[in-house]
């Protein structure tokens, strides 16, 4: 890796921080942030391999959603969340009060 892209790399270290702070909520104690952080650095070094230094995307940009995704699977391998559409970690809605979903009767 060139010197350029390493600086790339530590610039855009404060956005692993954050995503970790925004993923945080869906979080149990027991999980390891520190672990989800170094999911989303690996993913950092992985994405300037990628990224084209001459393009119009800032590095940024280009490494939000890859490390967006990789700290969202960690949590998926980790059974935090579910792609299931009717689990309610994954509902945009909340439940009803009663604790029944709304079609149920």
């Amino acid at each position: 890796m060139d010197g350029r892209r390493v600086e790339l790399v530590a610039s855009a270290a404060p956005l692993v921080e954050r995503v970790v702070r925004e993923f945080a909520p869906a979080m149990p104690r027991h999980l390891d942030r520190l672990e989800m952080a170094v999911r989303g650095r690996l993913q950092l070094i992985e994405a300037v391999e990628d990224f084209d230094l001459e393009g119009p995307q800032s590095f940024a940009e280009f490494a939000l959603p890859r490390v967006r995704g990789a700290i969202a699977e960690a949590l998926l391998d980790e059974g935090i969340v579910s792609l299931d559409p009717l689990d309610p970690l994954t509902q945009s809605s909340p439940a009803p009060a009663d604790g029944q979903r709304p079609d149920a009767r």
